[in-house]
C-alpha cells in the first residue's frame, strides 16, 4: 500500500525495492513519523538518506518505455523532491544540531544548503567521486601511483559546488570484505599502516567534513588520536572549507615523486602547510614552495604515530626564503616515506622582514662588490698581458730599429765602395782613352 501499485512506477530493478508513492499522505506521514521517532526517542544526531538519485529520477535504473514521465514530460520525481525538501526543513527547524546527509550519485545540482535559493536542503552530501578516486589511488601500487596522481587533485575542481563529506564509507570497503588497511600497500604491516596514516591525513587536511569508518582506525589509534586533536585545535583545517580563501595548492604537479602539498587557512589568516608523500621513499631536502614568507614549525608528522609524545622542537624552525629569486618563498624539508607532515606558519614580523631585507641587500651589495673585485682582477690580468705584449712589441721594435740602422750603415758603406769603384772605372777609362789618343797623334 506504500508503493504506486503500478509496475512501471514502483519497481526499482537495480535496488530490487519498491519506490514509495510520495503522493499519498499516509506514506509521507509514515516516513516522517519514523524519522521523528529516531530523533525524539533515540536522540540520533544525523540522518543519512541513501540512494537519493533513485528518488529524484523516475527513470533511475530503468529501461526506456518502462517508466512514466511527470506531468511536465520530464524524468524528475516531483513528489519525491518535495518530500526530501519537507524532511530537511523539518530537521532544520528543530535547531537541535541534527544534520541531514545525502548519498546522491548523480549530477543533480543544489543538493545542499550551501547553494542559496532552490535546493534540496541537505546539510551535507557524501562526496562519492572523491571516495572512488581516492580508493583507486590508494589501492594502486606506489610504483604506479604517479599515473593516478590527478585523482588527488580533481576533487578541488568541484569542491565548492556543495557541502561535501570526504572519506571512505564503511559499506564501500566492507561489501568486498576489506578495510582501508587491506587496500594500502607495504612490504610489512608497519609499512601498510604508514600508508593508512598518509591516506587518513590527506582526508583530514582536504576541505570537507571528515568521515572515518569503523575499522579504518585499526592499528593507527594513537595516530588518529593525535590527528583529531590537531584538527580540533586548528580551525584552518575546517573553518573555510567552503571558501576559496581557505585552500591554496602548493604542489600539485609532482606526479613522478607523488608528492602533493597545499596550504589551509582560517578566517583570521592562521595557516597550516600540509605535505604528503605517497611513496615508500624518503624525500630528503625536498624544496617546497610556501604561501607566506615566515617561520615554519613542524607540528605533525605521521611517523610519530607510535610514540607517546609529540616530537615537535621549538628550536627546529624552518625559515622561508627565496634566494633563487622566484615568485614564492620556499622551505627545504625532509619527508619520511609514506607520510603526512604539517607545518604551522608564523609570518615574519615587520622588523624581521626589514632585517631580512637588510641582510639580502647587504648580501647583494657584497656579491656585487665581489663580482666587481673579480672583474677588476680579470681586467688587471688582461692589462698585465697587454703590458707584456706591448713590452715585447717594444723589444721587437727596438731590435728592428737596430737592424735597420745596421742595414743603413751597411748600405751606405756599400754605396761608398760602389762610388769609389765607379770613379776608379771612370779614371781607368779616361787613362785608356788618353793612351789611345796619343797613339793616334803619333801615327
Amino acid at each position: 500500500c506504500y508503493g504506486y501499485l503500478k509496475p512501471t512506477l514502483e519497481k526499482d530493478e537495480s535496488w530490487d525495492v519498491v519506490t514509495f508513492d510520495y503522493k499519498k499522505g499516509a506514506v509521507v506521514s509514515f516516513l516522517k513519523s519514523n524519522l521523528l521517532m529516531w530523533l525524539d526517542d533515540f536522540h540520533i544526531d544525523g540522518v543519512r538518506i541513501d540512494g537519493v538519485a533513485s528518488m529524484l529520477y523516475l527513470d533511475y535504473g530503468k529501461q526506456p518505455s518502462t517508466w512514466q514521465p511527470n506531468i511536465y514530460g520530464g524524468n524528475e520525481n516531483l513528489e519525491a523532491i518535495e518530500f526530501i525538501k519537507d524532511v530537511n526543513s523539518l530537521i532544520s527547524k528543530r535547531k537541535d544540531g541534527v544534520i541531514s546527509i545525502a548519498e546522491e550519485s548523480s549530477s543533480w545540482p543544489n543538493v545542499t544548503k550551501v547553494n542559496v535559493g532552490d535546493n534540496l536542503g541537505f546539510d551535507l552530501k557524501l562526496n562519492n567521486c572523491f571516495k572512488k578516486d581516492f580508493i583507486d589511488f590508494i589501492s594502486t601500487d606506489p610504483l604506479f601511483r604517479k599515473g593516478e596522481y590527478e585523482k588527488l587533485t580533481y576533487g578541488m575542481l568541484y569542491n565548492y559546488s556543495e557541502d561535501f563529506i570526504v572519506g571512505i564509507t564503511y559499506d564501500t570497503l566492507t561489501k568486498a570484505g576489506r578495510r582501508l588497511k587491506d587496500i594500502a600497500f607495504g612490504q610489512t604491516d608497519s609499512d601498510r599502516l604508514a600508508d593508512v596514516c598518509s591516506a587518513l591525513g590527506f582526508i583530514y587536511a582536504h576541505p570537507g567534513v571528515k568521515l572515518v569508518s569503523m575499522g579504518d582506525d585499526e592499528g593507527v589509534e594513537q595516530f588518529l588520536t593525535k590527528l583529531n586533536a590537531l584538527y580540533l585545535n586548528n580551525p584552518a583545517l575546517f573553518e573555510c572549507d567552503d571558501e576559496t580563501t581557505g585552500f591554496v595548492w602548493l604542489e600539485n604537479s609532482n606526479a613522478n615523486e607523488t608528492v602533493i602539498a597545499f596550504a589551509r587557512k582560517d578566517s583570521k589568516g592562521n595557516e597550516l602547510t600540509c605535505v604528503f608523500n605517497f611513496t615508500p621513499v624518503d624525500r630528503t631536502g625536498y624544496r617546497l614552495p610556501v604561501l607566506t614568507a615566515g617561520k615554519y614549525k613542524e607540528v605533525f608528522n605521521s611517523s610519530w604515530f607510535n610514540t607517546e609524545t609529540d616530537k615537535t622542537d621549538d628550536e627546529n624552525v624552518l625559515k622561508s626564503n627565496n634566494e633563487d629569486k622566484g615568485d614564492k618563498d620556499y622551505i627545504d624539508i625532509n619527508l619520511p616515506a609514506s607520510s603526512v607532515v604539517i607545518f604551522e606558519c608564523t609570518p615574519y614580523s615587520d622588523i624581521e622582514l626589514e632585517e631580512i631585507s637588510i641582510i639580502k641587500k647587504g648580501a647583494v651589495a657584497k656579491k656585487e662588490a665581489e663580482d666587481k673585485a673579480i672583474e677588476a682582477k680579470r681586467l688587471e690580468a688582461e692589462a698585465e698581458i697587454m703590458v707584456e705584449q706591448a713590452l715585447e712589441a717594444k723589444r721587437k721594435a727596438e731590435d728592428a730599429a737596430k737592424q735597420a740602422i745596421l742595414a743603413k750603415e751597411e748600405a751606405k758603406k756599400k754605396a761608398s765602395e760602389a762610388a769609389k769603384i765607379s770613379r776608379n772605372i771612370d779614371l781607368e777609362v779616361k787613362k785608356k782613352l788618353a793612351e789611345l789618343n796619343k797613339k793616334k797623334v803619333n801615327e
